[in-house]
């Protein structure tokens, strides 16, 4: 797969993705180019949140399969 998306200059998520089907939704995407404005201390705040909510999510993704 990563000798074709190579071969046709493309990231390799563009032959197994539709369109928009990876990226965030527009409401993220407006708050994503919001947090784009801050400073980068705040910045690194903002994705401490995001990899927190993440752990939490798939713990309790754990969790309930147990």
């Amino acid at each position: 797969m990563s000798k074709l998306a190579v071969a046709l200059s493309v990231p390799s998520d563009a032959l197994l993705f539709d369109d928009g089907e990876r990226g965030p939704s527009d409401d993220l995407l407006f708050q994503f180019e919001a947090i784009r404005q801050l400073p980068p201390d705040q910045q690194q705040v903002v994705r401490e949140l995001l990899n927190a909510m993440v752990l939490k999510q798939t713990v309790k993704r754990w969790a309930d399969d147990s």
